[in-house]
């Protein structure tokens, strides 16, 4: 699967943006940016083909190493804990960004 050429190294994400009137969090998804850039003209690819996993990551000045966001934090954002609707948001309305991680995937 071409999204899992790299595993353990996780490298582009896709930062969420909160909802209008919701705290903000720093919460953001892996993507693989090439599958992201062909997704955004054609919503006929996979979402599988796009995202690294189905996971949303968070986190926070304490933390060395993002975690996976609870659902009370996913309620909160985006007004469900339904994983695929929460990364169907951040996919849609989200930022691009490189930032490396060095995670390991179990």
């Amino acid at each position: 699967m071409a999204n899992n050429d790299k595993p353990g190294r996780l490298d582009y994400v896709k930062q969420a943006v909160p909802a209008e009137g919701t705290p903000a969090r720093h919460l953001f998804i892996v993507v693989n940016q090439g599958e992201y850039g062909k997704w955004r003209t054609d919503k006929s690819i996979p979402v599988v083909n796009v995202v690294q996993n189905f996971e949303i990551y968070t986190e926070d000045n304490h933390q060395k190493f993002p975690s996976v966001a609870a659902n009370a934090i996913l309620d909160e954002v985006f007004g469900t804990h339904n994983k695929d609707d929460a990364i169907a948001q951040i996919l849609e309305r989200g930022t691009l960004q490189d930032r490396p991680y060095n995670l390991q995937i179990h």
